[in-house]
């Protein structure tokens, strides 16, 4: 009896494991992959493309939350990986008449594709995604 209590105890405070752990490693080792064929000296962008749009198919039809770094990371039109310099152009970008600091925008333009996006840092610059907070705990 001592026993069963002991394993219900242990049971309770173990913490529970991440469903679909498989669908995660999986997309983990296509973006590795995606982001080696692009750093590569003979450098393939076909096959990271579509090593990407692979991550990308997994991670829908498993229903995979991303993180948002990664997610930032990957063109939406062309599947391509954006490297700052090697295929993504970054810069700061304030249009406003008075040129005030709240009115910055981040851009990040794909050097394949031409798309642009932009994130506006000006309002907040002490911002800071959820995952990367103190006291959020993700489990792997």
């Amino acid at each position: 009896m001592a026993k069963k209590k002991q394993q219900q105890q242990k049971g309770s405070n173990a913490p529970k494991g991440v469903p679909h752990r498989d669908n995660y490693a999986r997309v983990s080792y296509l973006y590795q992959l995606s982001t080696q064929l692009s750093l590569q000296h003979n450098h393939q962008p076909i096959l990271s493309r579509a090593m990407t749009r692979n991550l990308d198919l997994v991670g829908k039809k498993a229903v995979l939350k991303l993180g948002p770094s990664s997610k930032r990371s990957i063109c939406k039109k062309c599947n391509s990986l954006l490297i700052p310099g090697l295929t993504m152009q970054i810069r700061l970008e304030n249009l406003s008449k008075s040129k005030s600091s709240h009115n910055d925008v981040l851009i990040h333009k794909c050097l394949n594709c031409n798309e642009v996006k932009r994130f506006p840092i000006g309002k907040d610059r002490e911002y800071i995604v959820f995952p990367d907070r103190d006291g959020v705990r993700i489990d792997s």
